[in-house]
């Protein structure tokens, strides 16, 4: 897991570049959008953002977080899950 978020950090260097933000990403970057479309937790894209590390859980539990979170944040249009 520490190649992953080394390729983060990387990423995040070079974002913070690009952005001319260094360190302020969640201030720069549309934080719901990337929540909305990765399926991870506003709180968790913050922290990942800021450099920090995702809550350690198994594979099995980040899987059903995730259905859990998607099935919450996308509604039928009368409101139906």
């Amino acid at each position: 897991m520490s190649d992953a978020y080394a390729s983060l950090a990387d990423v995040l260097d070079r974002l913070g570049e690009l952005t001319g933000r260094p360190g302020r990403l969640p201030e720069t970057l549309d934080v719901a959008g990337l929540s909305y479309r990765t399926g991870i937790p506003v709180g968790v894209v913050v922290e990942l953002l800021s450099g920090g590390r995702a809550p350690e859980t198994c594979l099995a539990q980040r899987v059903r977080q995730r259905l859990d979170f998607i099935r919450e944040s996308r509604r039928r249009p009368y409101g139906k899950r």
